[in-house]
């Protein structure tokens, strides 16, 4: 989860021009290039990405060598293979083109809370602008996950079961038929009667 959900604005990060994928160390953009970014940029789904690799479907981020072959030939054909049939995704991926879990538009969501106006802070020289509203952006994958945004300032956090969505384990894709509640009977007095009941006259026990 850690690896699907580490997110960064764009352009923060870049890919070194050495090195084989995904061992890709990356670097820092230079603070003379370095674009801070606003509350505006960080509110679109457009401006994220990963940070950490891609996990294949094989549940690694690299693929397994075959140790039963030996021939080195015959281990590269192998290998180009397996990266055929899961191929390794580009590094800083945005998060838009990730792919939607089944039943579902997009595998992100986003919510805006409070007023999205950009007021000035300073009535003299008019900047910087500051924004009072709040924005939270969701991972449908991982149902729980999720990215504040407030102010030009963000942080991310987790309230969920650990399931994946799909998995058919917690969250289910069909929600069941909701049934008519039955009728509720009315209201009855407690068991004590309001009024004390009249003594009867006991009879002798018969001898």
């Amino acid at each position: 989860m850690v690896y699907c959900t580490t997110l960064y604005p764009k352009d923060q990060w870049k890919i070194p021009e050495e090195g084989e994928p995904p061992f890709l160390d990356l670097e820092q953009v230079e603070e003379e290039v370095l674009i801070k970014p606003n509350n505006k940029s960080l509110s679109k789904l457009e401006n994220w990405v990963h940070y950490w690799p891609h996990v294949l479907n094989c549940g690694r981020i690299t693929h397994l060598d075959n140790a039963q072959i030996e021939e080195e030939e015959e281990k590269e054909k192998y290998m180009k293979a397996l990266r055929l049939k899961d191929p390794f995704e580009k590094r800083l991926k945005p998060i838009v083109e990730d792919r939607a879990p089944n039943g579902v538009l997009s595998a992100w969501n986003i919510r805006r809370y409070g007023d999205q106006a950009y007021y000035p802070s300073n009535s003299k020289t008019k900047k910087p602008f500051i924004c009072h509203g709040s924005t939270i952006i969701e991972s449908l994958i991982w149902p729980g996950f999720k990215l504040a945004i407030h102010n030009g300032r963000y942080f991310s956090f987790y309230l969920g079961y650990g399931q994946k969505f799909g998995t058919n384990l917690h969250y289910r894709t069909l929600v069941h038929q909701v049934m008519k509640e039955p009728d509720e009977e009315p209201c009855q007095y407690e068991p004590h009667p309001k009024e004390e009941p009249e003594k009867k006259e006991e009879k002798p026990p018969a001898e």
